[in-house]
């Protein structure tokens, strides 16, 4: 019984040994498939493709929090003698904060990002 002849998937060359189930013929077939159609790469095409929008988002998102990191410290300035019922309110500006420099550091990422573009 004669085995049938594969092609790699990435160069279309026939794979003449190795096991029966290989589908690529070397390493270098295997890398680049798999780092032409990874995920990572497919998110940073999509990435470089809508940047700007993605900053237009990261700038109202910032403008969100910010504006609801102000209401809870207006809340948690007025009820200052009453601490039990601030707990909810200083966690919640606990997290806004959290949230907020995390999107202020991917805006400062992008704008190096479109600058270095820029350059080019």
């Amino acid at each position: 019984m004669e085995r049938e002849l594969k092609k790699c998937k990435y160069c279309d060359e026939t794979i003449l040994e190795g096991r029966s189930d290989k589908i690529f013929c070397d390493e270098y077939c295997r890398y680049d498939f798999n780092n032409e159609n990874g995920l990572r790469n497919q998110l940073y095409k999509f990435y470089l493709e809508y940047k700007e929008q993605f900053l237009i988002y990261i700038e109202t998102k910032i403008e969100t929090l910010t504006s609801q990191n102000d209401m809870y410290r207006r809340v948690i300035a007025k009820s200052d003698s009453d601490i039990q019922n601030c707990v909810y309110e200083n966690i919640e500006l606990y997290k806004f904060s959290k949230d907020l420099s995390k999107l202020e550091k991917m805006k400062k990422l992008i704008l190096n990002d479109l600058a270095l573009i820029k350059k080019d």
